[in-house]
C-alpha cells in the first residue's frame, strides 16, 4: 500500500510541472510562412564546424516567387537555399541568416571548414546534361 501511495504521488507531483499547450496563429508573418511551407524535407541538412563550435543548417525551398515565368517545360519553380549560422547548437544565441537564390536543381556537394570561424559551401547545379559547381565563402560566428 505504501508503495502505490508513494507512485500517486509522484504521478501528481510530476503532472504538476507540465504546462498546457497554446497555438498561436501568425498572421502578420507572411515571408515566415512563405519560406515554412516551401521547405523541401528530404534535402535539410545539418553540419557541425570546428569540433562543434559552430552549427550550420541548410534548407531546400522550392521558390516560387524568384522562379521567372518563361522556365523551361516540365520544371515546376527554381529552388533557393537558406543557410544558419549558430555558434551554439542548444541555445539560440543569434546567428546569421544567409539565402542563395534561384538555382536550377541544385545539389549540395560539402560545406567545410576554411579559416576559423568561416566556411564554403559547394553545390552544383543547372540541366542535367549541363551541370555547374559554385562554391560560396561564408562569414561564421565567433564564439
Amino acid at each position: 500500500m505504501k508503495k502505490l501511495l508513494f507512485y500517486v504521488f509522484i504521478c501528481l507531483g510530476f503532472s504538476s510541472f507540465s504546462q498546457k499547450s497554446v497555438a498561436t496563429e501568425l498572421l502578420d508573418d507572411e515571408k515566415l510562412l512563405y519560406v515554412l511551407s516551401r521547405i523541401i524535407p528530404e534535402k535539410t541538412m545539418n553540419v557541425n564546424l570546428y569540433n562543434r563550435g559552430l552549427f550550420i543548417s541548410i534548407y531546400q525551398i522550392s521558390d516560387s516567387k524568384h522562379t521567372p515565368e518563361n522556365i523551361s517545360e516540365g520544371h515546376e519553380f527554381l529552388d533557393s537555399y537558406f543557410i544558419s549560422v549558430q555558434s551554439d547548437g542548444d541555445y539560440f544565441a543569434g546567428g546569421k541568416l544567409y539565402k542563395i537564390e534561384a538555382i536550377y536543381n541544385p545539389r549540395i556537394i560539402w560545406v567545410k571548414e576554411t579559416v576559423y570561424p568561416n566556411f564554403s559551401m559547394t553545390f552544383e547545379h543547372g540541366e542535367f546534361n549541363k551541370r555547374e559547381q559554385d562554391t560560396i565563402e561564408f562569414k561564421g560566428i565567433e564564439n
